[in-house]
Parts: C-alpha cells; sequence; structure tokens
C-alpha cells in the first residue's frame, strides 16, 4: 500500500512539474494576443480539445469578467494555439528541464542585454532536414531557435548555427569553442566517423572565421572611412588607402602628403563638376 501512495505522490509531483511548463507562455506565446494573456488560457484550450464552441469560451470568459471577442478566439486557435500544442505534445521531463534551463538563461542574458528580448520575440527563419535529406524550411520565434537549436553571436548581432544552442557567445569565443571540439576530435580514436566529423567541425570552424573577417572588414572600412573624412573631408575605397600605405611603406609623413593631394583632387572634382 505505502508503494501505491508513492507511486501516486511521484505522480501527483511530475504533474506539477509539468503544469509549471505547460503554463509557460512563453512558448507559443503571442504578445498581443488577448488570448495568449488570459489567465484561463489553459482551461479554454482544454475545453476546445473537448469540443467547447468559440461561443461557449465566449460567455464562459465573460463570467470571469474578460472580455475577448470570438475573432480573437478564433485567431488563436488558428495562428497560435497549433504552434502551442506541438511544443505540449509529449513534453517530457527533459524537455522540461530544457525549457527551464534555457528561460533561466534568457533571464540571465537580459540583466546586461536587454535588446536581446527583440532578437527572441522575432520571427527566424529556420532550416532542417528531412527523412529525404532535404533541407526544410519554415518560421520559429527567436525563442525557441536560442532554447532547442542554436545560440547567439553577438559579432555579427544573430542567431547563428556555429554558437551552441543556449550559449551567447562573441565571434571569437563561437571559433574558440569550434576549435576545442576539433582538437578533442583530433586527439580521439581513429575511425570514419571520427575523420567525418572532423571534417565536419573543421568547415564550420572555417566558416565561423571568415565570417569574422568579413565582419572585421567591415569595421575596419567604416572606421577608416569616419577618420579619412573627419580629417581631410573626403572618402575614399579602403583598396586606394592600401595602395598608399603599400606604396610608401607606411611613412607617416609621406602617407599624410599623399592623402593631402588625394582629397585636394576630389573635392577639386567636386567644385568643377557642372
Amino acid at each position: 500500500m505505502n508503494k501505491l501512495f508513492k507511486m501516486i505522490e511521484e505522480m501527483e509531483e511530475k504533474n506539477k512539474r509539468m503544469n509549471t511548463f505547460l503554463h509557460n507562455k512563453k512558448i507559443g506565446y503571442e504578445p498581443k494576443c488577448k488570448v495568449c494573456n488570459s489567465q484561463y488560457q489553459d482551461i479554454i484550450e482544454r475545453s476546445r480539445e473537448e469540443g467547447a464552441t468559440l461561443e461557449d469560451m465566449k460567455d464562459y470568459l465573460e463570467d470571469k469578467g474578460e472580455t475577448i471577442s470570438l475573432m480573437s478566439l478564433s485567431r488563436h486557435f488558428d495562428r497560435h494555439y497549433p504552434s502551442r500544442k506541438r511544443y505540449l505534445q509529449g513534453l517530457d521531463e527533459e524537455k522540461s528541464r530544457e525549457i527551464k534551463e534555457g528561460e533561466d538563461t534568457i533571464n540571465w542574458i537580459l540583466e546586461d542585454h536587454p535588446e536581446f528580448k527583440e532578437i527572441l520575440e522575432e520571427d527566424q527563419d529556420h532550416g532542417y532536414y528531412d527523412d529525404n535529406g532535404e533541407i526544410v524550411w519554415t518560421k520559429k520565434k527567436g525563442r525557441d531557435v536560442f532554447i532547442f537549436d542554436y545560440g547567439y553571436c553577438s559579432t555579427k548581432g544573430m542567431l547563428c548555427n556555429k554558437v551552441p544552442k543556449g550559449n551567447y557567445y562573441t565571434g571569437s569565443e563561437a571559433s574558440f569553442d569550434l576549435k576545442n571540439e576539433l582538437d578533442n576530435l583530433i586527439d580521439g580514436s581513429r575511425s570514419d566517423y571520427m575523420d567525418r566529423e572532423k571534417f565536419r567541425v573543421m568547415r564550420r570552424l572555417l566558416q565561423c572565421m571568415d565570417c569574422q573577417a568579413s565582419n572585421n572588414h567591415y569595421i575596419m572600412e567604416g572606421l577608416l572611412n569616419l577618420v579619412i573624412y573627419h580629417i581631410y573631408g573626403v572618402r575614399m575605397e579602403s583598396e586606394e588607402f592600401y595602395q598608399i600605405i603599400n606604396s610608401l611603406d607606411v611613412y607617416p609623413e609621406k602617407v599624410d602628403k599623399e592623402l593631402q593631394e588625394y582629397a585636394s583632387r576630389e573635392l577639386k572634382k567636386v567644385k568643377d563638376k557642372p
């Protein structure tokens, strides 16, 4: 008999934990939806599964002091609830733990980076491979991508599949993480599987480093033009600046003189234009 009660207690405890996450409106939640924001959301969603009509739900909510139109109810069950339902179906403890840890991480990040909230609420183009090996594109909330798929790169300012899920990395941190993963694979036992993994991680590492190099190039080009414009009053392509630097062996006086002459020529062109 004691075993029976213990089993029932464990089931009740599990149900409580499950309900915590079932009531987590951040999964499939739409901020502007009145139903998503209703304290009776779970009740009316369960009633829908049991065959209640929209009119029944509208009357129920009015009795509880909430006024939600039939159109809002219809929109919720057409657009929002299906996404929420997919997450909640078959939700196990592992999934619950993953959500909880993800939400804790998000709250911690938002303390220092409140602008991250915008990324979490945006719809993201998310691709995955189906059973036939074909890539399928779908829309997912940034929050869901961050918790379940991949993390955020602050260098690029976007969710990136080179960053492990639930992590907020700079580009250098992402490449360092991939380099460590590659080193561990190189130190591991040799097999066809390990070789494939090495090439996969190496490719991701090179893509990450190439992305950082491109980003650094654009930043340096922007800073270069800002400085040149501030000092000489003109703008110039970075290639032209590098040619001047290379041809004059970076002698400051010569570079300054050449840039002054360049600025004079460019300003004269502008002045001579009809």
